[in-house]
């Protein structure tokens, strides 16, 4: 081999070798990365799951507080009703 062609090719072996490094290098930063996707939609699946449930929850307590109210006030106008209507003199 001529002594340029031996340059060459140790210039190219350097340059592969530092190729293969930055290859590695970013192959395994991919696997990181997707690990930690994957973590975080599994975390935004919890708490979304939590949310929903919350917000049934909310809803329930919500209904149930609204029948309460119509409840009380059903009494309320029932009870001013019957007062005002069967009122005893004496």
């Amino acid at each position: 081999m001529e002594p340029e062609n031996t340059l060459d090719v140790a210039a190219l072996a350097k340059e592969n070798r530092i190729l293969v490094k930055k290859l590695a290098r970013s192959e395994a930063e991919r696997m990181n990365l997707e690990t930690m996707n994957r973590k975080r939609e599994s975390l935004l699946k919890t708490v979304i799951g939590e949310l929903q449930n919350s917000q049934a929850i909310l809803e329930k307590k919500s209904s149930d507080l609204e029948q309460a109210v119509n409840e009380l006030t059903l009494m309320r106008d029932t009870k001013f009703c019957v007062s005002c209507c069967f009122t005893t003199s004496i």
